[in-house]
């Protein structure tokens, strides 16, 4: 039986050991925080309809959040000079959860989605759209020497696009239980949400607006001016900096090789972290399997070469016995059973050292770097929520504690 087991073992690990090397697998196409899901100079439109006489109007200044194209659209000076309205089958589907980047500048822009009361939770405004048709009225030469003459300021709507879905206010978790989206994709990838509040849109859900000003370089995301940067550790201060300076992790240099690394004390003291053990950060952190494959032993070939001589040692007293003859099995117990003993001991010590060594790496340095700054950005978002909640909580009102004796006995809260 021990030879047998012993041998079981050597085949799963020779066969571990004989896989190709882990590698992370490809991620979801994700746009990046300054790019467009919908595509270039797409705007959502907070309240859609089927009236289109937004079209051809001219915008003094780039959309900002939280104000509507049909607040700020003002009318156009040279739409004479537009060529002839056009409209044209277009069926797409998009789905995304842009990232807010905290209450207070969230609020303006929920609060036009008609979501202002999600404020102080919504992590992500999440759409789902599909297309039908599209609108749509071309500048010519003409228009681009009336507007050099009279001025159409930042640009216009040149395009609006029909279709329905829904919008919707989301809770980042990680949680397993309790979310209504288990995986949708944004900016740092996919993540899973809690959903606080929706409501179905229809008529001309998006607008293309054209930048004719030659001056400007605002970006456009689906919610105005897309912002240069999101949150970020320079915008972040007190007990959240505090928390997350503490568990933010690095890459550090350890000999010829690198390690990861934690600050878990107050007094700067830090601590390595093994590659597994990141990975498992890392999928716990972001929702994303992409480095689900590098989770897997990183000691194969020490289990190997103590496993083939604990087996030959096991097999020294086997032969030893089988000889049948009391010399024989006397040089085949001594000298198998010092082998089976001087290396099953490290073998079995071994098969515990699952995550191997802090140089142990599937990921190079540069990847580890990459998946790094991922990890430490999720965890700056879930750190700041998880601030702001402790805070809201703190600051509900709270039952004072009061027994009273009714008789029957005493009864109170506490």
């Amino acid at each position: 039986m021990a030879r047998r087991a012993a041998a079981s073992v050597l085949l799963l690990t020779l066969s571990a050991a004989c896989g190709a090397t882990p590698a992370p697998r490809s991620p979801k196409a994700v746009t990046s925080s300054d790019g467009n899901p919908l595509g270039p100079s797409y705007v959502l439109m907070p309240l859609p309809g089927e009236d289109d006489s937004l079209l051809g109007r001219v915008l003094p200044a780039p959309p900002q959040p939280g104000r509507s194209l049909e607040e700020t659209a003002r009318a156009n000076p040279c739409a004479d000079k537009l060529a002839e309205k056009k409209e044209t089958a277009l069926t797409s589907s998009f789905e995304y959860a842009e990232e807010l980047e905290g209450s207070a500048s969230a609020g303006a822009m929920l609060g036009a989605f008609g979501f202002s009361a999600d404020a102080r939770r919504a992590t992500h405004f999440v759409y789902r759209l599909g297309t039908d048709k599209r609108v749509s009225l071309v500048d010519t030469a003409e228009y681009e020497a009336c507007c050099a003459e009279k001025g159409c300021g930042y640009g216009y709507v040149s395009a609006l696009i029909h279709g329905d879905g829904e919008y919707a206010t989301g809770e980042e978790s990680s949680a397993s239980g309790g979310v209504d989206i288990p995986a949708i994709g944004s900016a740092s990838g996919d993540v899973a949400l809690k959903v606080l509040n929706k409501r179905k849109v229809s008529g001309f859900i998006a607008a293309v607006v054209t930048v004719t000003d030659p001056k400007s370089s605002s970006r456009l995301g689906p919610l105005g001016v897309a912002k240069e940067a999101g949150i970020d550790e320079p915008t972040v201060g007190g007990t959240s900096k505090e928390i997350y300076e503490r568990e933010k992790l690095t890459i550090v240099p350890q000999g010829d090789s690198w390690v990861f690394s934690e600050t878990k004390s107050e007094k700067g003291e830090r601590s390595v972290v093994k590659e597994n053990e990141f990975v498992r950060r890392y999928t716990a952190m972001t929702g994303s399997d992409e480095l689900a494959d590098l989770e897997t032993r990183r000691n194969t070939g020490g289990v190997i070469a103590f496993g083939i001589v604990t087996l030959l040692g096991l097999g020294g007293v086997a032969g030893g016995v089988a000889t049948g003859s009391e010399g024989g099995a006397i040089a085949g117990g001594f000298v198998g059973g010092g082998l089976t003993i001087g290396f099953g001991i490290p073998f079995l010590i071994a098969l515990g050292k699952y995550d191997g060594s802090p140089t142990s790496h599937y990921l190079t340095e540069k990847d580890a770097r990459i998946y790094v700054d991922r990890y430490n950005r999720a965890l700056l978002r879930s750190t700041i929520r998880d601030v702001e909640k402790a805070h809201r909580e703190s600051a509900l009102p709270r039952t004072p504690p009061s027994i009273a004796f009714d008789g029957r006995g005493f009864s109170g809260s506490f």
